[in-house]
């Protein structure tokens, strides 16, 4: 049980593409600082590759307390069905404080040239977001530039949750969805209701 693909600690110049991710307990792919350490990143890609059921999230990324993460890339990939599958929120701890979505962040995240461009974030579990982002501006903390990805999920479920210096907006998938999303993180959203 765990991440598809984990990065515990850092990396460089990765590519993950063309994979597939079904039915993990956590994260598809995630770059994470440890306990004791922080994440350093450079250069990271995912592109053109699937997830689906993915209990914790599709993507997910925490870079510690000091960790930096530059020049990263999501691009073209299909994620449906988070916080779904083994690892889903039917099935993780009660009274647990996770937030499960398809992009999931926690932690200051210190992060520049982060872009999130052309991917479909396609439905999600009762209580999972399509999106999760936290930062903190005091701290350093940046959220990633997302362009012209697709939004799928059944109206009235959860949108997205952001963590913005210690104070928490949920947003819901309802007819102010498109609205919502430009005035947050997308500039040029694809809103589909199911």
């Amino acid at each position: 049980l765990g991440n598809g693909i984990e990065f515990l600690g850092g990396g460089k110049n990765v590519l993950i593409e063309n994979c597939s991710f079904n039915n993990i307990f956590d994260s598809g792919a995630t770059f994470q600082g440890g306990i004791s350490s922080d994440c350093e990143v450079e250069n990271f890609t995912v592109r053109n590759s699937v997830f689906n059921k993915c209990g914790l999230g599709s993507f997910e990324y925490w870079l510690g307390s000091i960790g930096t993460a530059k020049n990263i890339l999501i691009e073209n990939n299909y994620m449906e069905n988070a916080g779904m599958g083994i690892g889903g929120t039917d099935v993780r701890l009660s009274g647990s404080k996770e937030q499960n979505a398809h992009i999931r962040a926690d932690g200051i995240n210190r992060t520049s040239d982060f872009i999130i461009k052309r991917n479909y974030f396609d439905n999600t579990s009762e209580s999972a977001y399509l999106v999760v982002l936290s930062r903190k501006t005091t701290e350093g903390g940046e959220f990633p530039v997302f362009i012209n990805n697709a939004y799928i999920q059944g109206l009235n479920k959860k949108l997205m949750l952001i963590k913005n210096d210690g104070v928490n907006t949920e947003y819901i998938f309802d007819d102010a969805a498109y609205d919502n999303l430009i005035d947050t993180i997308d500039n040029r959203p694809i809103v589909i209701y199911k």
